[in-house]
């Protein structure tokens, strides 16, 4: 595959960004993957404190430069939403506002790549929840979200 998609003579193609180690334009220092499932109680990811890198690294982001989720349930199973953490510290990120939610539907994709300074603002203990639940049932994902220290 080639990364595209066509389209009414149309071609969509994508090339994700090839960061390196640093906090600038194209650059990255923090870097978060796990899958997982969630049902309807929510599930929060602190983006500011309590996830870990591979390496067991307790990570605190500055700035999102790419977030990948993936609902990698089957064709029936339940939507996965992100977003609503209101009563929380919502990082709001793309979403606009705390009760803003996206849905994935089995098999969907969410992906964002910012990858010049100034991506998507974190602020730790006010702005740096991921919520995610599932609109019905258990719900697999996959979450991939590189990003800044400063």
């Amino acid at each position: 595959a080639d990364g595209g998609t066509s389209l009414g003579g149309y071609k969509f193609t994508y090339e994700p960004t090839d960061f390196t180690s640093g906090t600038g334009d194209n650059q990255s220092d923090r870097q978060y993957q796990s899958t997982g499932t969630v049902t309807t109680a929510e599930t929060n990811l602190d983006l500011a404190g309590s996830l870990t890198d591979d390496w067991g690294q307790t990570l605190t982001f500055a700035e999102i430069r790419f977030f990948a989720l993936k609902n990698t349930s089957a064709s029936g199973s339940g939507n996965l939403v992100f977003g609503n953490a209101t009563g929380t510290a919502q990082f709001l990120g793309w979403l606009g506002a705390a009760t803003h939610t996206t849905v994935l539907r089995p098999g969907g994709l969410w992906l964002i790549d910012s990858p010049y300074d100034g991506g998507y603002t974190v602020t730790a203990t006010t702005a740096d929840i991921i919520r995610l639940s599932s609109s019905t049932g258990s719900v697999a994902y996959t979450i991939w979200i590189q990003g800044t220290s400063a």
